[in-house]
């Protein structure tokens, strides 16, 4: 009798995106922070409208 065990290995490549994304680190930094201001103001804006 003959057992095939097949493995997945899933590889994550997380850890080299720091080292490609250098140029652009520092605009898209900016971006996701804007992106995150505009998000809590929008969601405390639809807050306050829904509470009051």
């Amino acid at each position: 009798r003959r057992r095939r065990r097949r493995r997945r290995r899933r590889r994550r490549r997380r850890r080299r995106r720091r080292r490609r994304r250098r140029r652009r680190s520092r605009a898209l930094k900016y971006f996701r922070n804007c992106s995150f201001l505009f998000f809590l103001f929008f969601h405390r804006h639809f807050f306050v409208r829904v509470c009051v």
